[in-house]
């Protein structure tokens, strides 16, 4: 379960040290109950990293998580922010993202993941990685980056993940090394 929280960590926080230092801040300040069943104390657990995340990545970057800024160039790319239904369940993305996923898709992968804007990057992290919905992702938006994200509703995370989702198939289509859109596909529906 550490190595995933700090995955977690460092897919939003980008840089290790201070991914540590979140974990070890949000996991102090956590109230967890010994007895509890071990899933949902690992799902309070991501939760609590999570929210520790877009809480520093809001004060790092004010106006970051502003709804409205974060879906302004939502495109035509994917019509549908269902991964699922696209052929990519979020336990294949965690796969390509842990270290034994493919380490070429995976560095490219991250890469392009830490050049999204943070509110995409978080957007995608909770509904791709952590499999959230619309509606757990908003909410959790909107509790933790304060009030610049008073906006988030299901219909502004939907719009932002599918801005995500075309950027980084884009990105990692067109990547040095990556033959073409079919074989990232190939290689996340592989991992």
């Amino acid at each position: 379960m550490a190595l995933e929280l700090f995955q977690l960590a460092s897919l939003l926080i980008g840089e290790e040290s201070k991914a540590m230092l979140l974990i070890e801040d949000s996991l102090a300040t956590m109230d967890a109950d010994p007895c509890a069943e071990p899933t949902a104390a690992r799902a309070q657990a991501r939760k609590v990293v999570v929210e520790g995340a877009i809480r520093t990545l809001a004060q790092q970057s004010p106006g970051a998580f502003q709804a409205s800024a974060a879906t302004a160039a939502a495109g035509p790319c994917v019509q549908d922010d269902d991964l699922q239904a696209a052929g990519v369940t979020p336990e294949q993305l965690r796969n390509l993202l842990d270290e034994h996923g493919r380490p070429e898709l995976r560095h490219g992968l991250r890469v392009q993941l830490e050049q999204l804007p943070i509110a995409q990057r978080a957007v995608f992290v909770q509904r791709a990685v952590l499999g959230q919905s619309n509606d757990a992702a908003a909410q959790l938006l909107r509790e933790a980056a304060g009030p610049d994200a008073s906006g988030w509703t299901a219909e502004t995370v939907s719009g932002t993940f599918r801005q995500a989702l075309c950027s980084l198939a884009n990105a990692l289509a067109h990547a040095p090394g990556s033959a073409s859109a079919a074989s990232v596909s190939s290689a996340v529906l592989s991992a």
